[in-house]
């Protein structure tokens, strides 16, 4: 199971532990922005962004692609909303592990050959 769908578990195990966090500090009173909410529905977003990637001859790269598009859109939430806290920070280095987990995981490669109908 983790060789076909380990990408995919590297990012939905980071988002549940970004998650966790902002819960934890919403719930302590440390007080949680928006903007940290949204980063942990983009991180989300980017999980199943990647299960739906498929690896594809020539391409080999798409899942790992789409794990990088979420960290830099969660990097971009942090940095136009308002400013670059250290709460935020822990979360992108959070979602950075899981984009460095989903590159490493191995997934299964689709090959596609051409076939040729016979009339």
């Amino acid at each position: 199971m983790w060789n076909k769908y380990g990408k995919t578990y590297a990012q939905l195990l980071a988002t549940l532990v970004m998650a966790g966090i902002v819960t934890y500090r919403q719930v302590s009173g440390d007080g949680v922005s928006a903007s940290d909410w949204v980063i942990v529905v983009v991180a989300l977003f980017g999980a199943f962004t990647i299960w739906g990637a498929a690896n594809i001859t020539g391409f080999s790269k798409a899942k790992t692609l789409m794990g990088a598009i979420a960290l830099v859109l969660s990097l971009l939430v942090s940095l136009i909303t308002d400013g670059l806290t250290g709460d935020e920070l822990m979360l992108l280095v959070v979602q950075f592990l899981g984009a460095l987990g989903v590159a490493s995981a191995s997934a299964p490669l689709q090959v596609v050959s051409r076939t040729e109908l016979t009339r």
